[in-house]
């Protein structure tokens, strides 16, 4: 699931555990900076890169924006 980071818009699980789960969610809620940096990234690289309108073009040879 690598590809879905796009340089810190998400935390990854490697057990997928009800403790490993409850840990990485309560980390990002307690750390309000870390969770800003996060969306920071996902809203200013993650929408243009998952783009439906940019994938197309990509698909198609066209430059994206």
């Amino acid at each position: 699931m690598t590809h879905v980071d796009v340089g810190g818009n998400c935390m990854f699980v490697e057990e997928g555990t009800v403790e490993e789960l409850l840990l990485v969610i309560e980390s990002v809620v307690r750390d309000k900076n870390h969770y800003n940096k996060m969306k920071h990234v996902a809203v200013t690289k993650g929408i243009p890169y998952f783009s439906y309108a940019n994938i197309a073009r990509v698909a198609i040879g066209e430059k994206t924006t």
